[in-house]
């Protein structure tokens, strides 16, 4: 095999771990992110299911 050849698969090899690595962190971040958008539409939201503006509620 020629010496080429070799450092293109070793390359397309590390491109596949940062794709990995990053797909996780991508999912992690999608997650953490949704949490956190629920949380805050839950706080936002009235009992009877209206969305309030969290500017003007009482404190």
């Amino acid at each position: 095999m020629s010496s080429d050849l070799q450092g293109i698969k070793c390359l397309f090899s590390e491109l596949l771990e940062l794709k990995k690595s990053s797909d996780e962190d991508f999912q992690k971040n999608v997650c953490s992110k949704y949490s956190t958008f629920i949380r805050q539409l839950d706080e936002t939201t009235s009992p009877s299911g209206v969305i309030c503006n969290p500017r003007l509620k009482k404190r």
